[in-house]
């Protein structure tokens, strides 16, 4: 995931009824519930694959038919194995179009919203970087009477996978991804995206998310004039970044100054809390590790 981020008014939150096992039809894939501790994500996964969840701003869910597929994501690096399916999902709140300089409301069609959201969230952050993905034309498919997802496949040196969009309501985004190497994207892996977000329930509004950002960490910022090095980067870390991501998370990332600062930058344009000087002793921190 390149990108992890991501209006108004109160919402009633769109759930679905959920069996505690789900069999697909393809290869007799079998599907558990996944509820995460703050019980307010719920879902169905591939029973057997290696899982874990993050409920910082974003909840976020990910999970792999191997460790390697999992330690990828976690690291923003995605270049699978063979073997390796990756499954990623995330809500978020409409204001993520604010990113894209749209407008909360804005009216676009789903397929036009899957369009925008997955360049947002797979374009590299280098715009000169040589692993630009590939898109194919977004699509409206109706998974069910009441349910349809916006999709889009899309391909890029490493990996071949399928990008998924739903309206959970008027304010909440659900964004599924599933890849794998490229050759070994089949009907199946789309199979998988598709019974994954068409089970997920999020008990919580957009307005809970947006306070989580709002509130932040209560922590003071650092003195006007100060600089980096008389800041304590270890500090900031624990204090601005893990109210979104775990510190194993971080710790076991492996990235260079070029990488974190890519990364730390994107978390700014998240709703991290830190100033520019507050931000180079985060990324000195990290890149140091």
């Amino acid at each position: 995931m390149k990108k992890r981020i991501f209006v108004p008014g109160l919402v009633l939150v769109f759930v679905l009824a959920l069996t505690p096992l789900l069999v697909l039809a393809q290869d007799d894939i079998e599907f558990e519930e996944f509820v995460t501790e703050d019980e307010m994500l719920t879902l169905s996964y591939p029973s057997e694959w290696v899982h874990e969840a993050d409920t910082g701003f974003f909840p976020t869910f990910m999970a792999g038919t191997t460790e390697h597929a999992l330690a990828q994501m976690n690291e923003d690096v995605l270049m699978p194995d063979s073997g390796d399916i990756m499954l990623f999902v995330m809500v978020v709140p409409v204001d993520i179009l604010a990113e894209a300089g749209l407008e909360p409301d804005n009216d676009l069609a789903l397929a036009e919203l899957t369009t925008l959201l997955s360049g947002m969230f797979l374009e590299p952050d280098d715009p000169d970087s040589d692993n630009q993905p590939e898109f194919a034309e977004a699509a409206e498919v109706e998974l069910d009477d009441e349910l349809v997802v916006g999709q889009i496949e899309f391909m890029d040196n490493y990996l071949h996978g399928v990008f998924m969009l739903r309206e959970l309501d008027e304010a909440l985004f659900v964004i599924t991804l599933v890849g794998t190497p490229l050759d070994e994207f089949n009907e199946n892996v789309v199979a998988i995206g598709e019974q994954t977000i068409s089970s997920v329930a999020y008990a919580g509004t957009r307005e809970d998310l947006l306070a989580a950002i709002m509130a932040g960490p209560q922590v003071e910022d650092a003195p006007e004039g100060a600089m980096a090095a008389d800041l304590d980067g270890a500090a900031l870390v624990a204090e601005r970044c893990t109210i979104c991501h775990t510190a194993d998370r971080i710790n076991n990332a492996e990235k260079d100054e070029a990488g974190w600062t890519a990364t730390v930058d994107r978390m700014i344009g998240h709703g991290a809390q830190l100033n520019t000087a507050e931000r180079d002793a985060v990324i000195a921190y990290l890149s140091g590790m």
